[in-house]
């Protein structure tokens, strides 16, 4: 649902149960502002990133062993760069500084709204996920448990070059982007 909207996603002509004459306004592209399917993913995300921000910011300091706190912060943030990619997705550049300093945990209502120059923005958002991907890609297990759903290194993998295509069809692009989606 998360796609909508997006050249991966259609809807067809199949309304899902609940919001589906939300959902067939993405696909059309006839955007209403009381549609809810749009609000979601923004309303959605950002306590996500948030969370993932204080298990960056404060792991470190918690007493396990480092392999594990490597682990942890690299599902922290895979999960953070797959919700930035989905805010990305829909709206383009969006806030990396939630109220306490970019991609740090805030801890206080914020109600303002911390907007850059919007093409700086997006090349900063699609930094952030990168390199939070390489993070992931590099500290997140080889394979997952046969018996846990967890994610691994190729789930990392995949979502960074999945990254890299959409930065490299985006105003942000760099000229490897492609190159390092194929590596």
């Amino acid at each position: 649902v998360n796609d909508g909207g997006t050249d991966e996603w259609t809807y067809g002509d199949q309304p899902r149960i609940g919001n589906g004459a939300d959902m067939l306004q993405l696909t059309s592209y006839k955007i209403t502002s009381a549609n809810g399917a749009v609000g979601n993913p923004w309303f959605n995300t950002f306590p996500w990133i948030n969370l993932c921000n204080a298990i960056v910011e404060f792991a470190p300091d918690i007493s396990m062993s480092e392999n594990a706190k490597k682990v942890i912060l690299g599902e922290a943030r895979f999960i953070r760069a797959l919700n930035y990619m989905i805010l990305v997705h829909q709206f383009g550049g969006v806030p990396l500084d939630l109220g306490s300093g970019v991609l740090k945990f805030n801890q206080k209502p914020f109600t303002g709204f911390n907007r850059e120059n919007p093409t700086q923005l997006l090349v900063d958002n699609y930094q952030s996920i990168i390199d939070d991907l390489m993070f992931a890609s590099q500290n997140l297990p080889v394979q997952r448990p046969a018996t846990a759903f967890k994610l691994s290194q190729a789930a990392a993998k995949h979502l960074l070059a999945k990254a890299y295509l959409h930065r490299g069809y985006s105003s942000a692009a760099q000229g490897s982007d492609f190159q390092n989606a194929y590596t």
